[in-house]
């Protein structure tokens, strides 16, 4: 797998919101979808959007957990997993955490019903911009995560 470029963070921003906004992949499949393609993660198309439609609307639409947040989780499992199981957790439980923190304070809450709660047009446009966010965060943790690997090595 190559190293990312600071440009595949927009370009995985930018391909999360067409995904999304093509209206044909709920929020975690467009997260998930657009990590895969810009980071060569391995998985077809299909099966990437499979593996995360459950996701979507806060867990199966029930305004848990935000989808898009939930989305890059799966995809910081699929780039950045390492084997054995013991190694895979110790590296991906603090990328995930700080995928979440950094989730928390650039919107809110984690949560799909609160972030939500109050809009006013309709959902897709609300969600397009928490989407791409969301992707570009995680873009962005992935990358850092590959770089420092890069440099102990």
């Amino acid at each position: 797998m190559r190293i990312p470029t600071e440009n595949q963070v927009d370009a995985v921003c930018e391909r999360a919101r067409e995904l999304f906004d093509s209206k044909q992949h709920n929020c975690a499949e467009s997260v998930f979808l657009a990590i895969n393609e810009v980071f060569n993660g391995g998985l077809d198309q299909a099966t990437a959007a499979r593996i995360a439609t459950g996701l979507g609307g806060g867990l199966g639409a029930t305004g848990g957990t935000c989808g898009a947040l939930t989305g890059g989780v799966l995809a910081i499992g699929l780039i950045a997993g390492a084997d054995p199981a013991v190694a895979r957790r110790k590296k991906i439980y603090p990328l995930a955490a700080a995928l979440q923190e950094r989730f928390t304070q650039r919107f809110g809450t984690i949560c799909c019903r609160d972030l939500t709660r109050c809009i006013t047009v309709e959902r897709r446009i609300h969600c397009s911009p928490i989407t791409a966010g969301a992707a570009a965060l995680c873009a962005e943790i992935l990358l850092q995560d590959m770089n420092s690997s890069a440099q102990k090595e």
